[in-house]
Order: C-alpha cells, then structure tokens, then sequence
C-alpha cells in the first residue's frame, strides 16, 4: 500500500510506465536523487490513437520496442518504493525569448501563498524575455495588515496606486525567490487589478 502524501501512488497491473527524458525542460532519467522525466502511458489500455484521426493530438501516441505509449504531458518523479509523484506539466510550459521554458502553474503556486494577494495569472509570451502577472489584492488582508479599513473607492485608489504595485512586485518576487522559483521565470512587472470588492 501507498501511504506517502502527494503521490499519484502505484501503476496499474494493466499498464506499463515510461518516463521520458525532456531535455529541455531539463527532466531526465538520470536525475539524483529520483528520475524524472514526462510520464508515458503503455499497454493494451492505450487507444491506437484519438477518434476520427485528428492528426495533430494522435502526435501524442507513439510506439517504442513495439510497445503502444500516450504521452500524457505531465512530468513525473519515480521512487525506489515505485509510486511516482507529478512534479510539472509539460504542456504548461512557455518558451521565452532567451530560449529558457517557464512553468507558469509553478510561479502562481509561489504566489498563491502570499496572503494579500487573493488572484494571480501569470503570462509569457516567446518574444518576451520575462514572465508578467495579473494581480487581484485581497481587501480583507490588506485591512488586517495595515489595521486600516478600506471604502471600495480608497480600494480601488490604492490599487491604481503605482508604489502600491512596486510594493507588490517586491513581495511576489520575494515569495518567488523563496519558492525556488528561477530569476527569469519571476515576474518583473505586474498590473493590480480589482476583480471584485468585499
């Protein structure tokens, strides 16, 4: 039995695992202390491909040692016990224009734990050299961290605010750099935006 937390546990009987190397995502079967790499799905359970033939998602099926695969997309870790645990997805992956791929689910975790921020979407785009960030600020907890309540006007006034957003920026670069999130996968600019006021 499997009683680890925040493992996908064991494989199926019915299936076999793969995992891939991905170069530039930088997972490989070689990793220390676990391999890592993208999972692959093999066995009778696998369809020979996605109905009526679309060709651009039947990319993702492949045979190997005349065995039938389905790339899943997500990056796991294999452990000497044999569960694995999903650390990444490949799919969620965007490319910068230094060539260096970003997880942008990854920063929005990193950000996620910072109590005055409520919601957060991050962006990158293959001509940039940066991830950005939409922000929505929590009124709640930023009233509790100022001791200082907010009317929706002085709200939206301080959101608008450009050394409110600075300080902002600060703080989810730091949370970033805690979070083991790379340099040029941290956003260098954000927007505030107020989706809603409680």
């Amino acid at each position: 039995y499997d009683i680890t937390i925040g493992r996908a546990g064991f494989p199926l009987v019915s299936c076999e695992i793969r995992l891939e190397d991905w170069d530039e995502g930088q997972y490989r079967n070689t990793d220390k202390p676990n391999p890592r790499g993208e999972i692959l799905i093999g066995g009778k359970v696998v369809a020979e491909g996605y109905f009526a033939d679309a060709a651009k998602e039947n990319i993702n099926f492949k045979t190997i040692d005349g065995q039938r695969y389905f790339s899943t997309g997500d990056i796991g870790e294999y452990f000497p016990d044999g569960t694995f645990k999903i650390i990444d997805r490949k799919k969620d992956l965007v490319k910068l224009r230094g060539g260096e791929y970003v997880s942008l689910t990854k920063v929005e975790m990193a950000i996620s734990k910072i109590p005055i921020i409520e919601n957060s979407c991050v962006c990158a785009s293959h001509s940039s050299e940066h991830t950005v960030a939409l922000i929505c600020p929590n009124a709640k907890q930023m009233s509790n961290y100022t001791e200082r309540h907010f009317d929706e006007k002085e709200w939206q006034k301080l959101v608008d605010d450009e050394e409110f957003t600075e300080q902002i920026l600060k703080v989810i670069q730091d949370a970033c750099k805690k979070g083991g999130v790379e340099r040029f996968e941290t956003p260098q600019r954000i927007k505030n935006k107020v989706l809603y006021y409680r």
